[in-house]
């Protein structure tokens, strides 16, 4: 019995430090900036990053010069803008809402046992504030940023994005499957800290968390 104890107690302790020192990891990488970019003031391509707190996206104009991604991706009408996000395909189609939370789905898509959708809604206004940010990028900056959004989806023999058919958000929201695998070390929002690294703009080492990613916005 007290061998069973003292090995409970160890793996206990070896839980609790590997979560502090995950936390640790998070405070001093999501402090300290990825490169010396500043936060353009003009530019020829206006994007947005936004989240909802634990979520984050990347908003981009439907059509400008460089790029129409009304190609690829079809709403109803064509909106002003479209945001990308990036993360687990379970957790994200069996969790539209903060009351569909399940612990397996959870589980999976932290250690690496799922694949990954991408998800798109779309905006025709956006609103500055402290939950969305503008960032101006250059004619190159915004096209390396295109490719790494194309980049992240999976396509057919063809090379067209493959929609997936079947979710509950309703028809503001399209899903594609996927490239990459969703874990604590790569998350939602690390994916949208390597976008902004991809295009020159402020960002942190590493972040697993959207605090991380608006610390430099």
């Amino acid at each position: 019995m007290k061998k069973w104890i003292r090995f409970s107690g160890r793996i206990l302790s070896f839980l609790v430090g590997t979560v502090a020192l995950y936390f640790v990891l998070f405070w001093v990488l999501s402090s300290l900036p990825a490169h010396s970019a500043k936060k353009g003031q003009a530019g020829e391509v206006a994007i947005w990053v936004r989240t909802d707190g634990f979520h984050t996206e990347i908003i981009l104009p439907t059509q400008t010069a460089g790029k129409d991604w009304s190609e690829h991706i079809n709403f109803a009408s064509t909106p002003a803008y479209l945001a990308f996000g990036w993360g687990d395909k379970g957790f994200y189609l069996g969790t539209p809402d903060a009351s569909d939370f399940q612990a397996s789905l959870a589980f999976k898509a932290l250690f690496y046992l799922g694949t990954s959708v991408v998800h798109i809604t779309h905006y025709n206004q956006l609103t500055e504030n402290a939950q969305c940010k503008r960032l101006w990028l250059s004619a190159k900056e915004y096209q390396n940023l295109v490719q790494f959004i194309e980049n992240a989806f999976a396509t057919d023999r063809a090379g067209k994005f493959i929609p997936i058919l079947q979710h509950t958000y309703g028809k503001r929201h399209l899903f594609f499957e996927a490239r990459g695998r969703y874990s604590l070390f790569y998350t939602c929002n690390t994916w949208i800290g390597s976008a902004l690294k991809t295009c020159g703009q402020p960002t942190c080492l590493w972040t697993p968390f959207a605090s991380g990613i608006f610390y430099f916005l």
